[in-house]
């Protein structure tokens, strides 16, 4: 039965990720298909609709609490508002698209015509000056250009491994070798 998700909600879904309670999914009222999905190690925001006539789920990213998304997580505002797109995409009125496409567009903060171009690599310069986020997220952007939605959900889940978590706000240029190992 879905009911209003909250500030409150979603502080207990984050507290909930990090103990050893059941899985659970709290499905929001105010925007239908909008989902926190907590598991033992995660919580994160996904919506459901039908797609072609397939109900799909579509995994938003990781829940933040507050009025910021912070390193690739999202505040209770913006995946509303992904969520509602997502499903304007899935209308079959609309012209036919891949939502995850989208979604990872979102992520990288990029447009859709770059990532849908076969660009040239960046100058390494350019990649050194990236924070270890915005790495990960250009990263999954290219790989959900060039493979299978299956292919980015794995490295996806890859990515959002807590020993992964020490490299947040660095970047990149100031991961070393050994501490790169030592994960």
């Amino acid at each position: 039965m879905p009911s209003l998700i909250t500030a409150g909600t979603v502080k207990a879904a984050l507290r909930d990720a990090g103990s050893d309670l059941q899985c659970y999914d709290v499905s929001d009222s105010q925007v239908a298909g909008l989902q926190i999905r907590v598991r033992k190690a995660t919580a994160h925001w996904s919506v459901r609709c039908r797609l072609h006539d397939v109900q799909r789920r579509f995994d938003l990213g990781p829940i933040v609490a507050g009025d910021t998304d912070v390193d690739g997580g999202l505040t209770l505002k913006t995946a509303r508002s992904w969520a509602i797109k997502v499903k304007e995409l899935c209308d079959p009125a609309a012209p036919p698209t891949d939502p995850n496409k989208h979604i990872a567009v979102w992520r990288a903060g990029t447009s859709l015509e770059r990532l849908e171009k076969a660009l040239p690599p960046p100058a390494p310069e350019a990649v050194l000056s990236w924070t270890w986020e915005h790495a990960k997220a250009m990263y999954l952007a290219e790989v959900l250009r060039v493979n299978a939605e299956s292919t980015h959900i794995d490295y996806e889940k890859k990515l959002r491994v807590p020993e992964l978590a020490v490299f947040d706000g660095r970047m990149v240029n100031s991961i070393t070798v050994e501490e790169w190992r030592q994960r």
